[in-house]
């Protein structure tokens, strides 16, 4: 939204495609853990029918607010969406892992020092990101 060059252009959009990546596996594995079999299919038949509808109501959406705005209002109501998914999230869901021991608990430091040394670990199977000497 808000970015002058083409490297913080390429950063932004593909932190935005990480995170669209990771919705619908956490949110079905949210829907699991919290809702019963019957509930369950309800509300992934509510969720599949949004997730249709939407590559049909999103560029409307983003039309209009190209036409009326800017092309950057696209990504400002995107990142308010996102906002207030967050907010509701963090308001209204469920913990999920009540019962489990602290053996399998995921936190932000366990998670960020995970990246952290896969980013430091110079070869990826028989590839190396080294050159050589």
């Amino acid at each position: 939204m808000s970015s002058f060059n083409l490297p913080l252009y390429l950063i932004g959009r593909t932190l935005e495609g990480a995170g669209m990546g990771t919705a619908s596996p956490i949110g079905r594995t949210l829907f699991t853990d919290v809702f019963g079999r019957k509930e369950l299919a309800r509300r992934m038949g509510v969720i599949s029918g949004c997730a249709a509808i939407m590559p049909a109501v999103a560029p409307i959406i983003g039309g209009y607010l190209m036409i009326y705005i800017d092309w950057r209002a696209i990504f400002g109501f995107f990142l308010l969406l996102c906002a207030a998914y967050f907010y509701f999230a963090f308001r209204w869901l469920p913990e999920t892992r009540i019962n489990s021991g602290d053996e399998g608990v995921v936190t932000t430091r366990k998670v960020i020092g995970t990246y952290i040394s896969i980013l430091r670990n110079t070869h990826i199977g028989d590839m190396s990101f080294r050159t050589p000497p």
